[in-house]
C-alpha cells in the first residue's frame, strides 16, 4: 500500500474493510479478520526506503495445522498413560491387598494363639515352654503375660491363704479381741506403775533437794528475796512439786568473828532429774563446806580466801563426775558491817546492780569456768568486789532470766514504758497462735529490772505475764536497808585515854584486861584505827603473838577495797617477817588482780621464803609467759634462787632476803 493511500481498503466485505481500518488506525503490526467462515492473520509492515506498507494475510487453518496434529497425538498418548495408570494401580492394589493379608495373618495368628491358650488359664500358667511365633515382638508379649499370670496365680493363692486365716480369725474375734484387751490393759496398768514409780522418784529426789534450797524470804540481816521456778513440774495427789538444775542458797555466817552473808546462785548442767542430781550433790556439798567453816569461825581466813576455798572445794567434788555435771553459779560474800560484797562468777549471768533506779551490770573482768571443768585449778582464781550502799539492790539470776520467748504482749507493754527490744531471733511458738521471738538481747532483764524497781516478785511477774520461760528460772536479791543503831559499846575518848594511861604506866596486863572487859574478850569489832594500833603494841609487850596476828587481819577490813592500803600490810608483814600474813594478803591481791606482775613476784618471794618451791616457781612461770617482762632481770634471779635452794636443801640467806626486800622498798 502507498504511502499516500489513507482512505484504506477498499472491499465489499465489511468485515475486511474494518479490519485493514482497525490496523491503520491503531497501527498494529498484527491482527485478525474474519473472511467467510474463515480466519485469517493479517501482519503489517513498513518498507524504511519506500514507506510503503506491506500486508501479509495468512489463513489461520493452514498456518497452525501442524500444531493441532501435534497436539491431537499428545492428547491421545495422555489418554493412553492414564489408562495404563489405572491398570497398573488395580493391580498394585491386588498385589497389596494379598500381601497385607498374608502378614495380617502372620500376625494375628500368634495372637489368635495366645488367646486360644489362655482360654485355658491353668494349663498356659504351668506351661513350661512357650512356642515362637518368629516375631520377637509377639514372643516377648507371650512371655510378659505368661510372667504376670504366673505371678497372678501366686498373689491367688497368698489371697486365698489369707482369707483362710482371716476366716479363723472371725471364728475367735471376740475371743482375740478380748485377748488383745486384757494385754493393753496390762501395759497400761505396767505404764502408770511406772510412772507413778517416776513420779514418787521424782518426789523423793524433790524432798532431797528442797532442804538444801533458800525458799523463804528474810528481812534480817539484810532484805533477802528468793524466786524459783524449775521447768519440770509434778503432780502427787494434790501436791505440786517441780525439780530441776537451779539452785538458789543463803546464809548468815562468821569469818574472823565478822558477820557475813553468804550467797549462791547456781545452775546444774541438765534438764529435770539430771539438773536436779547436780543441783543436789551441789547442795549437799556447800551446805557441808559451810558447817565445816563454821565449826572454826576464829579461824584466821580473809573472805577472799574463804571463798576461794570453797570454790576449790567444790571444784574438787565435781571433777569427779568427768564433765557429765557442770555447774554455773554466781558465789559470794556481804560484810553485815560495811556492805562490801565479794563475788565469784563461774560461767553464769552476770549480776545485776539495781542503784538510783538504774540497773547495771556488775564488773566482769574476771569469769572462771564452770564448776567441775578439768582445767579449773590449773587457771588463776579471781574474783569481783563491789561496795553496797544503801537503798542498793543486788540481784542474781539463772539464764532462764533470759531464755524466754517475746510475744506481741510483752513487745507492747514495754512500748508503754518506751522501751524497744533488740536483736530479736524469729521463732514460730507451735503451742501458740500469738508469733514469738526468741529473745537474744541480755539488757532486756535490766529494763524488766527498772520498771520493776528490783523487785523480784514484780520481775518474775513480768517476765510470766508476757512471754514464755524455756528453763529453769531462779532469782536471788539482798536488798541494802538503812544501817540500824548498833548494840556494840561504844569507842570514845576516855576509853581511848584510859587505854593510853595504863599503856604509859606499862600496865600492858592492866590495858588488856581493861579492853577485854569492854568489848567481852571480842577484838573484831573494834574499828578505830588508833585503838588497833595501840592494841598492836600491847600485845607486843605482852608477846601475845596469836592476839597480834588477829589484830594484822582485823586491820584489812577497815579498808577491804583499797589496793594500796593492802599492799602496804604486805610489805609491813614482810618486815616482820610475818609470812604467812603476808602471803594472804598478797594471794588477795593476785585473786583481784591474776595478770599484775608485781604481785606475782611478789607472791613468788614470799613462797620462796615460806620454803613453798612449788608455789614460787608457778608464779615466777606466770610471768615468763610474757619474754618481754621489764622484770625479766628479777625473773632470772629469782629463778636461780629457787634451783639452788632446790638443791640445797636449805634456808635462803640474809643478803638474799635483804635484796628482794630492797627490790619492792619494803626496807
Amino acid at each position: 500500500m502507498r504511502p499516500d493511500q489513507t482512505g484504506g481498503i477498499k472491499s465489499k466485505l465489511t468485515s475486511v474493510r474494518n479490519g485493514f481500518t482497525n490496523i491503520l488506525t491503531n497501527n498494529r503490526k498484527l491482527s485478525q479478520i474474519e473472511i467467510g467462515e474463515k480466519d485469517f492473520l493479517i501482519s503489517q509492515n513498513i518498507i524504511p526506503i519506500t514507506k510503503w506498507r506491506l500486508f501479509i494475510v495468512v489463513d489461520k487453518t493452514i498456518l497452525f495445522r501442524p500444531i493441532l496434529e501435534q497436539q491431537n497425538y499428545a492428547r491421545k498418548i495422555g489418554f493412553g498413560a492414564v489408562f495404563a495408570m489405572f491398570i497398573s494401580s488395580i493391580l498394585f492394589f491386588a498385589y497389596l491387598l494379598k500381601k497385607s493379608n498374608s502378614l495380617a495373618h502372620m500376625i494375628s495368628s500368634p495372637i489368635v494363639s495366645l488367646a486360644k491358650s489362655t482360654e485355658h488359664w491353668q494349663s498356659f500358667v504351668h506351661a513350661k515352654e512357650i512356642t515362637s511365633s518368629g516375631i520377637e515382638e509377639i514372643d516377648i508379649l507371650t512371655g510378659n503375660f505368661l510372667k504376670s499370670s504366673q505371678e497372678l496365680s501366686i498373689n491367688q493363692s497368698q489371697l486365698l491363704e489369707k482369707n483362710r486365716e482371716l476366716d479363723e480369725l472371725n471364728e475367735n474375734l471376740e475371743e482375740k479381741v478380748q485377748k488383745r484387751t486384757v494385754q493393753l490393759q496390762q501395759s497400761l496398768e505396767q505404764i502408770q506403775t511406772l510412772k507413778q514409780k517416776q513420779d514418787m522418784d521424782y518426789f523423793l529426789i524433790s524432798q532431797l533437794l528442797t532442804p538444801l534450797q533458800a525458799n523463804s524470804k528474810s528481812d534480817k540481816p539484810l532484805r533477802t528475796r528468793v524466786f524459783l521456778e524449775q521447768q519440770k513440774k509434778i503432780h502427787i495427789r494434790s501436791k505440786k512439786m517441780e525439780i530441776g538444775g537451779d539452785f538458789n542458797f543463803y546464809q548468815q555466817i562468821q569469818i574472823m568473828g565478822r558477820d557475813f552473808l553468804f550467797f549462791v546462785n547456781a545452775d546444774a548442767m541438765g534438764k529435770s532429774l539430771q539438773g536436779a542430781g547436780g543441783a543436789i550433790v551441789f547442795g549437799a556439798s556447800l551446805k557441808s563446806q559451810v558447817m565445816r567453816y563454821q565449826s572454826d569461825n576464829s579461824q584466821l581466813i580473809l573472805p577472799e580466801l574463804w571463798l576461794r576455798n570453797v570454790f576449790y572445794d567444790l571444784q574438787d567434788i565435781f571433777s569427779n563426775f568427768d564433765c557429765s555435771m557442770l555447774m554455773s553459779m554466781v558465789i559470794g560474800l556481804i560484810d553485815i558491817q560495811s556492805y562490801t560484797c565479794y563475788y565469784v562468777n563461774s560461767e553464769h549471768p552476770y549480776p545485776v546492780l539495781y542503784r538510783a533506779n538504774k540497773a547495771s551490770f556488775l564488773s566482769h573482768n574476771h569469769i572462771l569456768h564452770k564448776v567441775g571443768t578439768p582445767d579449773t585449778f590449773t587457771s588463776s582464781f579471781s574474783l569481783e568486789t563491789v561496795q553496797l550502799v544503801e537503798d542498793d539492790i543486788l540481784l542474781l539470776g539463772s539464764d532462764g532470766r533470759d531464755d524466754i520467748l517475746v510475744t506481741n504482749s510483752l513487745v507492747h507493754f514495754l512500748k508503754q514504758k518506751s522501751i524497744s527490744i533488740k536483736n530479736l531471733q524469729a521463732r514460730e511458738n507451735p503451742d501458740s497462735k500469738d508469733r514469738t521471738n526468741l529473745n537474744i538481747d541480755e539488757t532486756l532483764f535490766l529494763r524488766v529490772v527498772e520498771i520493776a524497781k528490783g523487785d523480784i516478785a514484780e520481775i518474775s511477774n513480768i517476765i510470766k505475764s508476757h512471754s514464755q520461760t524455756t528453763d529453769d528460772f531462779s532469782l536471788l536479791s539482798f536488798a541494802i536497808k538503812q544501817k540500824t543503831a548498833t548494840s556494840l559499846p561504844p569507842i570514845t575518848n576516855e576509853i581511848i585515854k584510859r587505854v593510853s594511861h595504863f599503856y604509859s604506866k606499862k600496865e600492858y596486863s592492866t590495858a588488856l584486861s581493861f579492853l577485854s572487859k569492854e568489848f567481852e574478850k571480842s577484838p573484831f569489832h573494834i574499828f578505830d584505827i588508833y585503838l588497833i594500833r595501840l592494841l598492836l603494841r600491847i600485845y607486843k609487850k605482852l608477846r601475845l603473838e596469836n592476839q597480834s596476828d588477829t589484830l594484822e587481819y582485823l586491820i584489812y577490813f577497815l579498808n577491804p577495797l583499797e589496793e594500796d592500803f593492802i599492799l602496804s600490810r604486805v610489805k609491813k608483814n614482810i618486815k616482820k617477817k610475818k609470812w604467812s600474813i603476808a602471803s594472804d594478803f598478797i594471794e588477795i591481791l593476785r585473786i583481784r588482780y591474776p595478770n599484775d606482775e608485781n604481785y606475782l613476784l611478789l607472791s613468788a618471794q614470799i613462797f620462796y621464803e615460806r620454803g613453798m618451791l612449788s608455789k614460787a616457781r608457778d608464779a615466777v612461770s606466770l610471768v615468763k609467759v610474757n619474754s618481754e617482762s621489764e622484770h625479766s632481770i628479777e625473773i632470772k634471779q629469782l629463778q636461780r634462787m629457787i634451783d639452788k635452794k632446790e638443791k640445797a636443801k636449805n634456808v635462803t640467806t640474809d643478803k638474799q632476803s635483804k635484796y628482794f626486800l630492797k627490790l619492792f622498798d619494803i626496807v
